[in-house]
């Protein structure tokens, strides 16, 4: 069983991210009936609201001043922020019970590759100088007592 909650900010991120090349600003409105985009989530005004100030708290949007457009006072405008394009993709997985794995596969499949890395040199120290130490001892043999 899902979270609703994270399911509706799953897909106001997908919504969001597909939308993100067009000139616009964001508000909670934008996620709600009073969008007349045709593919508009069509989320809850308290849900959208709330979702809003999630991504800006995570900083996928960032606030700027009120402004007038069309002789209409736009309150709390957002623009997207895409710099980090890996939290993006992970904020638009529809949450299931596979998610949680493949965040923490993401997290640690790096710290994993190095450690490995980190092994198979030792590995690779540890035969270099056994090789060498069998060369001396072969060659320069240590005098009987």
């Amino acid at each position: 069983m899902t979270d609703s909650f994270s399911e509706d900010l799953s897909i106001a991120a997908r919504f969001m991210w597909k939308h993100r090349n067009e000139p616009q600003y964001w508000t909670w409105e934008s996620l709600t009936d009073l969008n007349k985009v045709t593919d508009s989530p069509n989320l809850n005004h308290a849900v959208a609201w709330n979702i809003i100030t999630v991504l800006e708290g995570k900083g996928f949007l960032l606030s700027f001043p009120e402004f007038q457009k069309d002789g209409q006072i736009i309150k709390y405008p957002f623009k997207l922020h895409l710099g980090d394009l890996k939290a993006w993709r992970r904020i638009k997985r529809s949450p299931s019970c596979c998610t949680y794995l493949i965040n923490l596969w993401e997290d640690f499949s790096p710290k994993l590759y190095a450690f490995i890395i980190g092994i198979f040199s030792l590995a690779i120290a540890s035969v270099i100088v056994y090789a060498l130490q069998r060369y001396i001892d072969i060659k320069w043999p240590a005098p009987p007592n």
